[in-house]
């Protein structure tokens, strides 16, 4: 998702969940489709989108009614409120057959107090007003579904993963959740490549508190906790107290920025050179 609909792709200007959408997603499913993909991992990471997933699944050939019978266009979270039924009559059988897996780390519920408007629109550029009209549409959609579906996505984690894509690929395509870090830990055989380590060093973008509920450092962390080997976990920034740091069960959590940085410099620290450099030099520091 962050190729197609990623926060990365939008100045912070542009940054704005009730207009951005899921559609480029939808439409990287199609080309793969119209290539022969009939199995698809789609990595729900990194979104900039609140609109439920109704942008990929337009793209995907679903349309949205209001009220009035009368097609709700070019879905987006502002939209959400006014969607009444759902048909999926026009979208390929074929694709509705096809496996789809949802590589997620959160475990955000769809709507609610830890539902992903909550939760991530924030961080997606979302005022206080607009937090109050995103939460109403996805409140209203996750309705939509459960009449039509017998769904409660408020119940089911994962669900609110990039906006609510994860609910989406679940309900409409039968989507399977799963850990995305646990997905990627297993493919490169994680347990047998640490076999002689002495240091484990792992991280993320910006580790926080949402970082303990699956992400990838604490998934590491929990697969190696029997084996006594120390984890260290750097990140671009860290938001937690010293305290949370020490209980962590990490042997050390490090922001690989010296300093505190103004938004310039956090967005040149990003260019892989300097984000090398960083790195080389935190763990160079750490095991001094």
């Amino acid at each position: 998702m962050a190729q197609a609909s990623g926060l990365t792709l939008l100045s912070p200007e542009e940054r704005n969940p009730l207009r951005t959408s899921t559609f480029g997603t939808g439409q990287m499913i199609m080309d793969a489709f119209n290539r022969g993909c009939r199995r698809f991992t789609i990595g729900l990471g990194g979104s900039a989108t609140n609109d439920g997933g109704t942008g990929m699944l337009e793209a995907l050939g679903f349309r949205f009614m209001d009220n009035n019978g009368k097609l709700v266009l070019n879905c987006c979270g502002e939209k959400l409120s006014e969607i009444a039924s759902i048909d999926s009559s026009k979208v390929s059988a074929e694709l509705l057959a096809s496996s789809f897996i949802a590589a997620c780390d959160v475990e955000t519920v769809f709507y609610g107090e830890y539902g992903a408007t909550k939760v991530f629109a924030p961080q997606k550029g979302a005022s206080d007003s607009d937090i109050r009209i995103l939460e109403n549409g996805m409140q209203s959609l996750a309705s939509n579904i459960f009449r039509e579906y017998g769904i409660d996505l408020g119940e089911i984690a994962g669900s609110g993963a990039a906006g609510g894509t994860g609910g989406a690929l679940l309900t409409f395509l039968n989507g399977k959740l799963c850990k995305g870090a646990d997905l990627i830990l297993n493919a490169a055989r994680f347990e047998d490549i640490i076999e002689d380590s002495d240091l484990i060093i792992t991280g993320e973008g910006r580790i926080d508190c949402q970082t303990f509920c699956g992400k990838l450092p604490s998934r590491v962390l929990s697969r190696v906790s029997d084996k006594g080997i120390p984890v260290l976990a750097i990140a671009g920034i860290v938001n937690l107290s010293n305290e949370d740091i020490c209980n962590s069960g990490f042997a050390s959590i490090l922001p690989i920025q010296p300093t505190p940085a103004s938004p310039e410099e956090l967005a040149a620290a990003m260019h892989p050179s300097a984000a090398a450099e960083n790195i080389r030099n935190t763990i160079i520091n750490y095991l001094h």
